[in-house]
């Protein structure tokens, strides 16, 4: 059983492979397989050199989107809210804001009720001031004093 090994002893197998054989003539080749073989160890190596490159800016790119979700962007760090749909956000460390998603949604709702209040102490005002004016339309005038009087 053979003991597997790393991308990287991989990658150095195979262009050791391929520069030595890249000098065969083609004289020098056996059979059609020892020239396929070159071709597959070139191949190759240029393979893992891509996907190398390619899982190191994959990395790289993980890094940079942790970094967004778990904090220490300009020394601020993210939150993130157990209501469905509310995004993730950033914040100071020590900022003790809660999610702004529901704070809006709580100033909506605040607001909405204070309206409401509003509306039905000015609606009370308006029944008062009119029963006032009712009232002080059928109310008899006051009689004159004496000294007001003509004699």
């Amino acid at each position: 059983m053979t003991t597997p090994i790393t991308p990287q002893a991989a990658l150095i197998r195979l262009q050791k492979y391929g520069e030595r054989t890249s000098t065969w003539a083609t004289a020098t080749y056996n059979d059609g397989t020892e020239k396929a073989l070159h071709e597959i160890a070139t191949t190759l190596a240029a393979e893992v050199g891509r996907l190398t490159i390619d899982a190191e800016q994959r990395a790289t790119r993980l890094d940079e989107l942790e970094a967004l979700q778990l904090g220490a962007i300009d020394g601020r760090v993210s939150a993130a809210c157990a209501t469905p749909g509310h995004l993730t956000w950033l914040r100071a460390p020590d900022d003790p804001r809660g999610c702004p998603w529901c704070t809006i949604a709580d100033l909506q709702t605040e607001r909405h009720t204070t309206n409401e209040v509003l509306s039905d102490a000015a609606e009370a005002l308006r029944r008062d001031r009119d029963h006032i004016a009712a009232l002080e339309a059928h109310m008899p005038h006051p009689a004159k004093p004496a000294a007001e009087q003509p004699l």
